[in-house]
């Protein structure tokens, strides 16, 4: 079916998607001009705020949780804390930010997040963190270096 369809634009277009035609982009831009003020949907006031709605609403983190490949420092520390707390929990979203957090003990409302001082920035992490602790979680907060088991049971038991 794919194909009887990328073959069909091919004749009437001369490219496998409508939209890849310059004709067609040409007629879109000027419909979104004279309708919207704008070339292109996206630069809409409405698309903005339906995004933003979206995003506000749970969206992000939906969104999020169908990460399915976090670090391996992340996989490996969740390794050591889910030896220690069997309910620990991988890549947690939480809805009311819009945020996903790498490790979770849902029975301690313990966070468990590590960072890679090159990929984050912390200044924004801060900030994430705080939204989240005004929600209940504690956090354990490791930079650049996988703790061992003994480290990690020695920060659980502090942050209780």
């Amino acid at each position: 079916m794919k194909e009887k369809i990328k073959t069909t634009n091919k004749e009437k277009f001369g490219v496998d998607n409508p939209s890849q035609n310059e004709e067609i982009k040409e007629k879109k831009k000027k419909t979104y001009i004279k309708n919207y003020g704008v070339e292109h949907y996206s630069q809409t006031k409405k698309f903005r705020e339906d995004t933003s709605r979206r995003m506000k609403n749970g969206g992000s983190s939906h969104a999020n949780s169908f990460i399915k490949n976090p670090s391996k420092p992340q996989v490996e520390l969740y390794k050591l804390v889910k030896e220690l707390h069997e309910d620990a929990i991988l890549q947690f979203p939480v809805k009311e930010v819009n945020k996903t957090i790498d490790i979770v003990i849902p029975s301690l409302m313990i966070a468990i997040e590590y960072d890679s001082s090159y990929f984050h920035d912390l200044e924004k992490d801060k900030i994430r963190q705080s939204k989240l602790e005004n929600l209940g979680w504690k956090f354990i907060r490791y930079l650049d270096k996988l703790p061992t088991k003994d480290k990690i049971t020695r920060d659980i038991t502090n942050v209780k």
